[in-house]
């Protein structure tokens, strides 16, 4: 992943420093992050009822991840 992040440096594609770990994420890690780290995004609103939790799931899904659903994690 580092490898990438700083491939993309040395081709031109990215200008931008890589200043810590966030720097090496991309668009495709979203979707894990919001599945594992849901109650933390969204304190406010993790103990709702399941079926916004799946909305909300779904949404982020749609917005560019092709894999299937996961486990919501407490």
């Amino acid at each position: 992943m580092s490898a990438n992040a700083e491939l993309r440096r040395q081709t031109g594609e990215l200008d931008n420093p890589l200043v810590d770990e966030f720097d090496y994420l991309s668009v495709n890690h979203f979707y894990n992050l919001f599945e594992r780290y849901f109650t933390i995004l969204f304190p406010d609103i993790s103990e709702t009822p399941d079926r916004t939790y799946k909305a909300l799931r779904e949404w982020v899904g749609s917005r560019g991840s092709s894999r299937g659903v996961g486990i919501r994690q407490k």
